[in-house]
């Protein structure tokens, strides 16, 4: 791990925005140690903007925490893509080597042979043709390529433009989330949306039911506990005297209200209202 965060350090110490490429590097770190923990391993991530997540108490943080590896996003490194424009910058390619060369050879050609005396079709044909393919490595190639203007809309309010060139013709599309500085697709698009209070009313309450599903908590009732969330407890029949009235159901019929006694003689059920 050590000689891995080594050699990014000495790669990016080499780039002109020391600044932002350290914050990258930093973030992979905390990404990569986090990842090699076993208990990170069952968690889940969850990306969280700085201004949100700062707001929450130290006990709801931790709270989220047992459930999610959290990401903090600084506020000026994301935000929402609110426009787009493109323009093909693309450049055809050019066969002026070839031409060239082909000139260069014909005229060389046709000098020597007025000189000489003599002429031939076929060798000006080849000398042409020879001087066109040397002239080739002079061509250009078609090359594709597109720039395109995106205005983001960055989490503290700032709108800010940022020029991307790419040789594909596709680009991102307005209402995205934008993670700067490389202009690409937040992992999770709730990022751009999440508050203090979308973070308690959905993840503070996931881990609360998720909690309770593993260890449920319980509560007295008739001095004996319970689980919450389970039915009423039923009341013990079997300290009822044989006179006293309830509710006796015999298969199909309808419920009524008879002594315990007669309801039991007759093999009936006892419906607890």
């Amino acid at each position: 791990m050590h000689i891995i965060v080594q050699k990014l350090q000495t790669k990016l110490d080499k780039n002109d925005n020391l600044h932002q490429h350290k914050e990258v590097l930093m973030r992979w770190v905390l990404f990569i140690a986090a990842l090699l923990s076993s208990n990170a391993q069952a968690m889940a991530m969850l990306g969280v903007s700085e201004s949100a997540w700062s707001v929450l108490e130290p006990q709801e943080r931790a709270e989220i925490q047992r459930t999610y590896l959290i990401e903090v996003f600084r506020n000026d490194s994301f935000g929402l893509l609110i426009d787009n424009q493109g323009v093909d910058r693309s450049t055809p390619g050019s066969v002026g080597g070839t031409v060239l060369g082909s000139a260069i050879a014909d005229a060389a050609y046709i000098d020597r042979a007025f000189s000489g005396g003599s002429y031939s079709a076929k060798t000006h044909l080849g000398v042409a043709l020879l001087g066109g393919l040397i002239g080739s490595a002079l061509n250009k190639p078609a090359q594709q390529r597109y720039q395109f203007r995106y205005t983001i809309r960055l989490q503290n309010g700032n709108i800010i433009n940022r020029d991307v060139y790419s040789t594909e013709p596709f680009r991102h599309t307005a209402g995205l989330c934008i993670i700067l500085p490389d202009i690409t697709v937040a992992p999770s698009q709730e990022l751009c949306t999440l508050t203090p209070e979308t973070l308690r009313s959905r993840y503070l309450a996931q881990t609360a039911v998720q909690h309770e599903k593993l260890m449920p908590s319980y509560q007295a009732a008739n001095g004996v506990k319970q689980p919450v969330g389970l039915e009423n407890p039923q009341p013990d029949v079997t300290q009822r005297s044989d006179e006293s009235t309830v509710s006796c159901k015999l298969g199909s019929l309808a419920p009524v209200q008879t002594t315990l006694k007669k309801c039991n003689s007759i093999n009936g059920k006892i419906i607890h209202e």
